[in-house]
């Protein structure tokens, strides 16, 4: 994924889903680590680091994500989807 790429967030904590657009990576100043995506809400504009599950965003993929809880979610995600 790169910068202003569309993604759906989930947060391994019960937070709703979060919709946003990658703004940057941040390895945490260490070059060892993964980088890790910092995504602006798009109803909020707050930025946050996600340390979930970040994908690209599809309608179909949130309408599938919609009617789950957060655990739900979390294990469809967590599954390698691949649906579009």
């Amino acid at each position: 994924m790169d910068i202003g790429d569309k993604v759906i967030v989930r947060s391994n904590e019960d937070d709703p889903l979060l919709i946003g657009h990658i703004t940057s990576f941040t390895d945490f100043g260490n070059p060892k680590n993964d980088l890790c995506p910092i995504v602006e809400d798009e109803e909020t504009k707050e930025e946050f680091i996600c340390m979930g599950i970040v994908k690209p965003y599809s309608e179909g993929l949130l309408k599938e994500l919609e009617p789950l809880t957060p655990k739900e979610q979390w294990n469809l995600l967590s599954k390698n989807y691949k649906r579009s």
